[in-house]
C-alpha cells in the first residue's frame, strides 16, 4: 500500500516534466558539408625536407622506392632515357640525409645520366615525369610560345567564324600562303617531307567553300592532298607551340610527347546484378501441367552468369585496345614509338605527334 501511494504521489510530477520539455524547442544541428580531399601541392612535397633516404636497387627500383618516400607517382619517359643510354636496369645506390625531396631525385638523375645527355623532371597533372634535359627544355619553349600565339590565332581566325574559299588548279604555294594571312600565325611548310611523297610547291589545288571556317577548309585541303595515302604518307597540319606546322605523317612520327588523362569515370567497375530474365519464347503461353513460368529461376541465373563483376584491370585492358584500335596497332610498342599505363586514376600515354593527330580525328582524345 505504502508502494502504490508513493507511485501515485510521482505521478503529476512526472506529467509536469513532460509538459515542460514539451514547451521546450527541439535543438537542431546542423550537417556540416562534405568535402573532397584537396589534390596533394606536389612543388611543396618536392621542395620539403627528408631525414634520411636510402635508394638501391636497379634505377628502376631506386625511382619506385622514391615514389613511396614521398607519396607522389613518378612516371618514367623509358623509350626517351634507353635511347639516350641510360637503361632501367642501372645499378644505382644512394644514401643522404637532411636534403629536400627535389633535390634527392636530382642527385638520383646525375648517377644514371651519360655524359653530354643530362635528365631531368618536371611536373604535369599530379605526375613527377622523368625524361631528358632537352625534352624538359623544349617543352618550357612550346609553352612560352603557346601563350605568344594562342591568342593571336584565336582572335584572328575564330573556329567558327565563316569564310569564303575559291582555288582553281592554284598552285599549293600559292593555297597555303592564303591560309597564312587568312590565321595569322607562325607558319611552316615541311617541303622536304612533302616532296618525298610526291607532292611539292606547284601541286595543283581546286577548292570551292562558302561560309565554312578556316580550319575546316584547312582540312579539305589536307585530305585532297592525302588522297589514296596511308597514314604515314598522307599530309597533316598539327599546332605544336605556337606554330601551325604542316608535313607528313613520317615526319611527325619521330619524337613522343607525354600525356595524361584522367579517367576515373570510366574504371568505375559496375557489378552484375542477379535479377529475373523473361523468356521470350514462352510469353503469353500457357501450358497446363507444365509449371513454366515467365522468368528463369535462380538456379538458371547462376548457370548462365560467366563472370561477376568487371575488374579494374579488365577494364584497363579493354580502354587501352580501344584507344590502340583506333589508330592502328602498327604505331604502338613494339612495332612503333607509342605506349599506354596506368596510374590511379590517370592514363599516361607517350605517343608521337602524328599518333595524337590521329587519336584526336578518331575522338579517342580531345
Amino acid at each position: 500500500m505504502k508502494r502504490f501511494l508513493s507511485l501515485l504521489l510521482m505521478f503529476p510530477i512526472a506529467l509536469s516534466c513532460l509538459a515542460l520539455a514539451a514547451e521546450q524547442p527541439l535543438k537542431t544541428t546542423k550537417s556540416q558539408p562534405v568535402t573532397a580531399p584537396a589534390a596533394p601541392d606536389i612543388d611543396k612535397i618536392m621542395a620539403a625536407a627528408l631525414r634520411h633516404v636510402v635508394l638501391t636497387g636497379t634505377l628502376k627500383d631506386a625511382l619506385d622506392q622514391f615514389s613511396r618516400l614521398v607519396g607522389v607517382p613518378v612516371f618514367t619517359d623509358w623509350g626517351i632515357l634507353e635511347a639516350v643510354g641510360v637503361k632501367r636496369t642501372a645499378a644505382v645506390s644512394l644514401r643522404v640525409d637532411k636534403v629536400r625531396a627535389d633535390q634527392v631525385l636530382e642527385s638520383l638523375l646525375v648517377r644514371v645520366a651519360k655524359k653530354g645527355k643530362p635528365l631531368a623532371w618536371y611536373v604535369d597533372r599530379g605526375l613527377v615525369i622523368v625524361t631528358t634535359q632537352q625534352r624538359v627544355l623544349a617543352r618550357k619553349r612550346r609553352a612560352q610560345a603557346g601563350q605568344a600565339y594562342r591568342g593571336r590565332i584565336i582572335r584572328r581566325a575564330p573556329r567558327g567564324k565563316p569564310h569564303g574559299f575559291q582555288f582553281e588548279n592554284t598552285p599549293l604555294v600559292d593555297v597555303l600562303a592564303a591560309f597564312r594571312e587568312a590565321i595569322g600565325a607562325n607558319f611552316h611548310v615541311n617541303w622536304r617531307s612533302l616532296k618525298a611523297v610526291g607532292i611539292d610547291r606547284n601541286t595543283p589545288v581546286t577548292l570551292k567553300l562558302k561560309g565554312a571556317s578556316i580550319w575546316r577548309a584547312l582540312d579539305l585541303v589536307i585530305e585532297q592532298l592525302s588522297e589514296g595515302r596511308n597514314k604515314y604518307e598522307s599530309v597533316y597540319w598539327i599546332i605544336d607551340g605556337g606554330v601551325l606546322s604542316i608535313a607528313t605523317g613520317n615526319s611527325f612520327n619521330n619524337k613522343t610527347r607525354i600525356t595524361v588523362h584522367d579517367v576515373a569515370d570510366l574504371l568505375a567497375a559496375v557489378p552484375n546484378f542477379k535479377g529475373p530474365r523473361m523468356k521470350l519464347s514462352q510469353a503469353g503461353e500457357d501450358k497446363e501441367g507444365e509449371g513454366d513460368t515467365l522468368f528463369d529461376s535462380d538456379e538458371d541465373n547462376e548457370s548462365t552468369e560467366t563472370g561477376g563483376a568487371q575488374t579494374r584491370e579488365a577494364i584497363q585492358q579493354t580502354l587501352t585496345e580501344i584507344i590502340k584500335d583506333s589508330i592502328g596497332h602498327d604505331i604502338w610498342a613494339p612495332q612503333g614509338k607509342g605506349s599506354i599505363r596506368f596510374l590511379g586514376n590517370q592514363i599516361v600515354i607517350s605517343q608521337t605527334l602524328l599518333g595524337y593527330k590521329l587519336m584526336q580525328k578518331a575522338g579517342a582524345i580531345r
